[in-house]
């Protein structure tokens, strides 16, 4: 198990956790998150962040998500 911190401007700690994996050339990578799916906003501070069901990469790029980022 391997913990580290993104040092890659403009990436995600997700997209940084792939890429480490790609250069480690690991057979797989595994994600722990604090939140059940993928939200418009920050469900612990806008309470009435709505949750998809279903979000292609295309609709979320063209929806322009307000996350927050942390």
């Amino acid at each position: 198990m391997i913990q580290a911190i993104n040092l890659n401007p403009f990436f995600t700690t997700d997209t940084a956790a792939a890429l480490r994996g790609l250069e480690m050339n690991v057979d797989i990578v595994l994600k722990g998150t604090k939140v059940d799916g993928v939200y418009s906003s920050d469900p612990k501070i806008v309470p009435d962040a709505k949750r998809y069901q279903n979000l292609s990469f295309d609709e979320a790029i063209s929806q322009i998500l307000n996350l927050e980022r942390i």
